[in-house]
């Protein structure tokens, strides 16, 4: 009796061993959607011209921005050596649940006085694709994931732009319409890239329709907000900030 229960427990190992293998030898589809959303309020003003006096430009903008951006779903192969990685690319879209309204007012004096109060959205750089890649790792090991946010070197330009103008030439929509909103950032695109550690196992062993989440902020998983806002460089007022969300989820 125990030669033959230990037959059959010898049998289950290897079935299981066995079974465990192949399981590990699929081709698993993730979804990756990176999702996030923030706010500027800044105060710039244009430096002095002698042409034009004492002057200048004052520029006030308060924009809510957002982002979801939908990776794949990517084919990640997990085999007995690990995972042979994959990249993919897409554009980034306004996130439905989140505000992208931007306000930008506009004060001169000197050679062509005059304000402006113009309302509108945010908008990711249209035609614009960011990047994902997701490197091989060994089994039992971590990969390293870099995911971004939105594509361009711009970031989030504006639309939709209209309202109260009292410059000779111009208007909202002209001056803002797809023109860069954020000012004074710069390098929008890459403050938003993440990038964090995935081990294979998680993958590997995630069950279809489960997920997990990876939290970004400045600072962590992303590069830290540098202040670039000097007074001499006509930067008088810089609060930017953001939070966003990395999701994966096993499809099939």
């Amino acid at each position: 009796m125990r030669a033959r229960v230990g037959i059959a427990l010898g049998l289950l190992i290897v079935i299981g061993a066995w079974s465990a293998s192949l399981a590990f030898a699929r081709g698993e589809e993730f979804s990756v959607v990176y999702s996030g959303a923030g706010t500027i309020t800044s105060r710039t003003k244009s430096l002095t011209s002698p042409e034009c006096g004492d002057v200048t430009e004052v520029r006030n903008e308060t924009t809510h921005f957002s982002w979801v951006t939908h990776y794949g779903p990517p084919l990640l192969i997990l085999d007995s050596h690990g995972l042979s990685g994959v990249s993919d690319k897409a554009e980034a879209a306004q996130s439905p649940i989140a505000s992208n309204d931007s306000t930008v007012t506009l004060s001169d004096t000197g050679c062509q006085p005059g304000i402006a109060n113009c309302k509108g959205e945010s908008d990711p750089q249209p035609g614009q694709r960011a990047a994902l890649d997701i490197p091989d790792a060994p089994r039992g090991g971590r990969t390293r994931v870099k995911v971004g946010a939105v594509g361009g070197d711009i970031g989030f330009t504006g639309k939709g732009f209209s309202g109260g103008w009292g410059f000779q030439n111009g208007s909202c929509a002209i001056q803002f319409n797809d023109s860069q909103l954020l000012l004074p950032e710069f390098g929008v695109p890459s403050q938003l890239e993440a990038s964090f550690p995935v081990s294979v196992s998680t993958l590997a062993t995630l069950p279809v329709g489960h997920y997990f989440k990876v939290r970004i902020d400045p600072g962590h998983y992303a590069p830290s907000h540098m202040d670039n806002c000097f007074a001499d460089d006509g930067c008088l007022k810089d609060d930017f900030s953001w939070h966003g969300v990395v999701e994966f989820k096993r499809v099939r």
